[in-house]
């Protein structure tokens, strides 16, 4: 071998070993909740209410972020009127729409991206049509989207489709566009 082809075989062997030391460390640790002080139910309901406020996570919610783009989306046959420019829905404030979230046969899972483009908030809610869902957390997933904390948001589609609620929060009307 040559000097430079060491060279480079010890920069990617320390890029590893540093890799698999950030990874070792993260699965050693319990949680977010190193001090045992702190594993009550008071700190948890805490960590929960950061995690409605769309503060991230940690490395898995950067992968996450990463992996999303790659996964199937929501493919709409029937485009409702507002959908002439961009795949998005215009709404008059305090009138929620609901819109139908077609089945697919061959995927069963998919990812509805939701951005809060005009407005202040929105609250919107999928409801799977399937109620015998393995994971009932997928069943029924409220998302409130905010212009100042957390302008996007993402649902789980089931194979069956479901139904999506969207409405806009106070009396101004809101846009928020499908991504």
């Amino acid at each position: 071998m040559t000097r430079q082809q060491k060279l480079v075989l010890i920069g990617l062997v320390l890029i590893g070993l540093v890799f698999a030391l950030v990874m070792l460390r993260g699965g050693l640790q319990k949680g977010d909740c190193p001090d045992t002080k702190k594993c009550s139910d008071d700190y948890i309901a805490d960590l929960e209410d950061k995690k409605s406020r769309g503060e991230q996570g940690g490395l898995s919610a950067t992968v996450g972020g990463w992996l999303i783009s790659l996964a199937p989306k929501v493919a709409w046959t029937n485009k409702p009127e507002s959908w002439r420019e961009k795949p998005r829905f215009l709404l008059s404030g305090g009138v929620p729409i609901e819109e139908q979230v077609e089945p697919d046969k061959e995927k069963p899972f998919r990812i509805l991206r939701m951005r809060l483009t005009s407005g202040t908030k929105a609250s919107l809610e999928y409801i799977d049509t399937d109620s015998r869902t393995k994971a009932p957390k997928l069943h029924q997933q409220p998302l409130t989207l905010s212009a100042s904390d957390k302008p996007e948001g993402t649902f789980v589609v089931t194979r069956k489709g479901g139904r999506l609620t969207i409405g806009c929060v106070g009396l101004g009307p809101c846009a928020v566009e499908v991504r």
